[in-house]
């Protein structure tokens, strides 16, 4: 049984997602402040359920929404894609570590992705995490200026051939499930020669 429960946020989750946005431990490790209310966050969201290249939802554990998580960058063609996620409950942040072997089984084993990335602001303290599934990383040295300080930017990237050696994460399976468009495809739905 899964830890985890995966749904895709509606509007009425869009003043939830500014909340967690704006809590200290998630502000202060992502590269971009959000300024806008919640009508701007509900177009936005409504928006990404039309877009090919990008995918989010909120992490529930039990029955309570703790989080988001999303894929984005994703190139169908290529295989790849690239990741974000944080915990926006505070006494949920314990619960993060698991968050993303789920989200790896579904990219490789789900979607069929071949490599997937994200970018860490090096003071963020998953990097641990990030090294225990497998992740190579690379420093960019004071890549990331915020309030006039340089932070150096941690580039992860995990490939499937590497996520598959890490077979005591197989056991953390859960659905993640994204709507049709409008055309009624499932966008990057794997055609039978995949």
């Amino acid at each position: 049984m899964s830890k985890f429960r995966f749904i895709v946020p509606e509007a009425e989750h869009a003043q939830l997602i500014l909340d967690w946005r704006a809590k200290p431990w998630v502000a202060d490790m992502m590269f971009n402040r959000i300024e806008h209310g919640v009508a701007e966050q509900q177009a936005w969201m409504a928006g990404c359920l039309e877009r090919e290249d990008y995918r989010h939802w909120l992490i529930v554990a039990g029955e309570r929404p703790i989080g988001l998580v999303n894929l984005q960058h994703i190139d169908w063609a290529n295989r790849t894609t690239s990741n974000g996620y944080y915990i926006g409950e505070e006494d949920a942040r314990p619960l993060g570590g698991f968050v993303l072997p789920y989200l790896y089984n579904h990219v490789f084993h789900d979607i069929g992705m071949r490599e997937i990335t994200a970018e860490v602001i090096a003071d963020n303290d998953i990097m641990r995490l990030n090294r225990l599934l497998g992740n190579e990383e690379t420093v960019e040295p004071g890549a990331f200026v915020r309030d006039g300080v340089a932070h150096d930017v941690i580039k992860l990237r995990l490939t499937r051939d590497k996520w598959d050696t890490m077979t005591r994460y197989k056991r953390y399976v859960a659905a993640f499930p994204w709507p049709a468009t409008r055309s009624g495809q499932l966008p990057g739905a794997k055609s039978a020669e995949d």
